[in-house]
């Protein structure tokens, strides 16, 4: 029930994309620490590189990066659930 977007980078470094997921997930914890009508924020993401996949086509990357988003919402559901 949310939202989805996508994001590409034409040439980020895994430190500095690494170093942007934490200021979401900070942010996100802020806001849900100050909400006044009691909304929780969750994200789920993923990321992948075209060296990662076997044929490096802009479908490739986003299908790889999907699976491992679908992967985590997994994980989260089953922890909150």
């Amino acid at each position: 029930g949310g939202d989805e977007f996508v994001v590409f980078f034409k040439r980020i470094d895994e430190q500095i994309l690494k170093q942007l997921i934490e200021d979401m997930k900070t942010e996100l914890s802020w806001r849900n620490l100050h909400s006044e009508k009691g909304i929780k924020y969750s994200v789920s993401y993923g990321y992948a590189y075209s060296h990662e996949v076997r044929i490096p086509s802009h479908r490739n990357v986003y299908m790889l990066a999907d699976g491992r988003m679908y992967e985590q919402k997994r994980e989260y559901h089953a922890n909150v659930d």
